[in-house]
């Protein structure tokens, strides 16, 4: 009979591992916009608009 040892990685390792290996979640304007020039987002208790210019470029403010 082999004594076998199976690999035991603790969950925080596997934890930083997946977060490690994720790549950036990717959105299309058009579709996030539903059509117009700008959305509204909101970060830690602050709005940002995000708005498409004539110009085809995206410019984020405060």
């Amino acid at each position: 009979m082999v004594n076998e040892k199976k690999s035991q990685k603790s969950p925080a390792s596997e934890t930083k591992k997946s977060k490690a290996t994720l790549s950036p979640t990717s959105f299309d304007f058009e579709l996030l916009s539903k059509g117009q020039k700008e959305v509204l987002i909101a970060f830690q208790g602050q709005v940002y608009r995000l708005r498409k210019t004539r110009n085809g470029r995206l410019i984020l403010t405060k």
